[in-house]
């Protein structure tokens, strides 16, 4: 063998080697002992409600199961809630933030909007070239990526707590270099479908970094957001104020489709509880003309009447037999009928009234089958 067959093969042997042992950096600072964390459950929670203004940046991934059908009242943004989602963001203030979905065919980027007083954003989308303002953010709407990122997604639950629902201490765990101490949410009402919620925090800001939904009974989480890099840093100015390209069609809207619609069916009285569930009010209600919330804590029920002939689509595409409800079950009460669907997380009713002056309901909640099914008998008998 020549002297330089034999020096060519020590230089590869060399950057092979090179190559394994950076690959292998990531699992090896994993792998170390996760320090001790002296904070307990409750000021992990703490911590976390009180972390919107801890600026930071960092890549985030979403893993999401939640099986939800497509209906004829939303649009593509539910496929987040299920498959796998990477998205970068920055975050400077509740007000100055920046968070893009990564796509096969480029990114799509919402920021927020200073100039909405209403909590607004601009979304630009590189696939479509346009650039859409939504001039409010309402509490009701489908979840957009920027509302699983795990400090808005832990903000979010923790406000949501009850009287009912436990906080319990949960082991430390290292997270995008962090070790991050722990909590676990415990739902009280028996009715309610999410098992346990454990959150994690960068100890010093209390930033949450991890964010696992578990279903009752489940072993995996049913949706888990982690940051997988993190700096505690505050973005620079230009990179939450991004140009947007001249090309870029231009529209703006007020509200989501489906809370346009909702509006557009007028006043719709419903009752003050469904079953054991009560209606909330105040800061805890959804604020939204239409729609009404029911339950405690963590265990919610979202009721949002349909004009009639939406009502019609959204019920027959839930039809028995049809692809979409598939394992669903359809329910006959007096004044009305209805096909009730189920996933490890949620239940859902498409609600078709006999009685209820022309108009149905979409009934969907974090409650088991059997209490989505009563509350809807009870919405279906309410005068």
């Amino acid at each position: 063998m020549s002297v330089v067959s034999r020096q060519t093969r020590r230089r590869w042997a060399t950057v092979v080697a090179a190559t394994g042992f950076l690959a292998a950096v990531p699992a090896l600072l994993a792998a170390r002992p996760v320090g001790a964390v002296a904070m307990s459950a409750h000021e992990v929670v703490a911590a976390a409600a009180a972390s919107a203004g801890v600026p930071h940046q960092g890549l985030v991934q979403i893993d999401a199961s939640l099986g939800l059908p497509t209906l004829p009242v939303v649009s593509d943004e539910t496929k987040i809630l299920s498959g796998t989602t990477r998205v970068r963001t920055w975050w400077s203030t509740s007000a100055s933030w920046r968070v893009d979905t990564i796509t096969g065919t480029g990114e799509e980027i919402t920021i927020a909007d200073p100039a909405s007083t209403g909590g607004g954003v601009r979304q630009w989308s590189f696939e479509n070239n346009s650039v859409t303002d939504v001039l409010y953010g309402p509490a009701v709407r489908l979840p957009r990526a920027d509302d699983l990122v795990p400090p808005q997604a832990a903000r979010r639950l923790i406000g949501w707590l009850g009287p009912q629902d436990k906080v319990l201490p949960l082991g430390a765990r290292r997270i995008a270099g962090v070790d991050a101490a722990g909590a676990e949410l415990v739902p009280g009402n028996p009715a309610g479908t999410i098992g346990h919620i454990d959150l994690w925090v960068e100890p010093a800001s209390g930033l949450p970094v991890q964010v696992d939904i578990y279903s009752r009974g489940g072993t995996r989480p049913v949706v888990s957001s982690r940051f997988l890099d993190l700096d505690l840093t505050r973005p620079a100015p230009d990179v939450l104020s991004p140009s947007f390209v001249s090309t870029a069609q231009q529209d703006s809207t007020s509200e989501p489709d489906l809370l346009a619609r909702v509006n557009a069916l007028g006043s719709v009285p419903l009752p003050d509880h469904l079953g054991s569930l009560r209606q909330l009010t105040g800061p805890a209600a959804t604020g939204l003309h239409g729609i009404a919330v029911y339950g405690e804590g963590l265990t919610r029920v979202f009721v949002i009447p349909l004009p009639d002939r939406l009502a019609g689509d959204v019920y027959d595409a839930v039809a028995p037999g049809s692809s979409v409800a598939a394992g669903g079950t359809r329910l006959t009460v007096p004044g009305g009928q209805a096909t009730v669907l189920s996933t490890p997380l949620l239940s859902l009713a498409v609600v078709s009234g006999q009685r209820q002056g022309g108009h149905g309901y979409i009934v969907v909640g974090s409650v088991t089958a059997t209490a989505l099914k009563t509350a809807v008998t009870a919405l279906l008998a309410s005068p």
